[in-house]
């Protein structure tokens, strides 16, 4: 019964209707609370539409059942960066990356948050380092990125 809340939100947020994608992904969690990536998926909703503590709250326990997720530590490191809590998020940047070493988004975005905090030979050398696996958009978003941060 859980799985068909779940299965029915990911299909009402494709279809871009968060609301009702939210209620039936509380409704599975309310039936079935461990399974991560229905905490990840509810996150991932409430993240975009403000609700911030509640994302969080969500990506920590997304986490917190799924530690070795590198797919719910890179999007709660991207929440943490956007909350410019920068050290917090390269912990969990540098986490995902480490768990999935291609996951070229982590590696985008552990590079942003290196770039901000300050740290911009970190951040050019990870931009450096994966360039050639990043997809042509993202490869011409780290150039741009890279030229930023001089030499």
């Amino acid at each position: 019964m859980p799985e068909l809340h779940n299965n029915l939100a990911n299909i009402l947020w494709g279809l871009g209707n968060q609301a009702a994608a939210e209620q039936h992904f509380r409704e599975a969690l309310r039936i079935q609370p461990g399974i991560a990536q229905w905490r990840l998926n509810l996150a991932r909703v409430l993240a975009p539409r403000g609700e911030i503590p509640e994302a969080r709250f969500q990506f920590e326990q997304a986490v917190r059942l799924k530690p070795d997720s590198a797919e719910a530590r890179l999007d709660y490191g991207r929440l943490l960066a956007d909350q410019n809590q920068l050290a917090a998020a390269i912990r969990e940047l540098q986490t995902a990356v480490r768990f999935e070493s291609d996951l070229w988004r982590a590696h985008f975005e552990l590079a942003m948050a290196l770039g901000r905090s300050g740290d911009t030979k970190a951040a050019r050398e990870q931009l450096n380092h994966r360039r050639q696996r990043l997809g042509p958009e993202v490869r011409a978003q780290a150039l741009e990125v890279l030229q930023k941060l001089g030499p």
